[in-house]
């Protein structure tokens, strides 16, 4: 193997990665708006919880996170 053949490896292997954490951000972020969106609604955390088949720490760690009001 030549130098370039592993340094185009590596870059692929870093390409690769990159497109991983993006995609990983995405949903995260994704996930947020959802949560947002919901809580702003329903202002519930057991209601957005079971809506979004989350659990309800995660629910109130981003309405905390927020700074959105709550109910229960």
């Amino acid at each position: 193997m030549t130098l370039l053949m592993r340094d185009q490896e590596n870059i692929e292997k870093g390409i690769q990665q990159g497109i991983q954490q993006g995609i990983q951000q995405g949903i995260q972020q994704g996930m947020a708006v959802m949560i947002k969106t919901a809580l702003e609604t329903t202002r519930s955390v057991r209601q957005t919880a079971g809506i979004l088949k989350l659990s309800e720490e995660m629910v109130r760690k981003e309405a905390a996170e927020k700074g959105i009001p709550v109910d229960d």
